[in-house]
């Protein structure tokens, strides 16, 4: 899996590997996921890109719960999160319902959490 990505050629920013019983799960952030994608289905790889997001942690006890519970109070379920490298603090990286990503970026935003715009 490591040459495959290498060969890639894209940079990877943040990769989570989690087992799920017979098989794996790799999520990649990548800087170009179209290329991981592809390099994968070579290798005979099932891939799929998903729409995610990430956002700045603050360093204080509670910002991961205060984040929930804005996206919780705008009724939008957070499918995973996981933490991701991002300057001094890190970032949390989340996936929500594609259909709800606009809105969970929104409601974040104007709760005052910093939404990145890449990693």
């Amino acid at each position: 899996m490591a040459q495959t990505l290498k060969e890639a050629g894209a940079v990877i920013r943040a990769l989570e590997l989690v087992e799920a019983g017979d098989f794996g799960i790799m999520r990649v952030i990548a800087d170009e996921p179209k290329k991981v994608k592809q390099q994968l289905g070579i290798q005979g790889i099932i891939a799929t890109i998903s729409p995610v997001f990430a956002v700045e942690i603050a360093d204080q006890s509670g910002c991961f719960g205060r984040m929930v519970h804005i996206l919780a109070h705008a009724n939008i379920d957070v499918a995973y999160t996981y933490m991701a490298p991002h300057g001094a603090h890190g970032a949390y990286v989340v996936k929500t319902d594609p259909a709800h990503l606009s809105r969970a970026i929104e409601e974040l935003e104007r709760k005052g959490i910093k939404v990145l715009d890449a990693l």
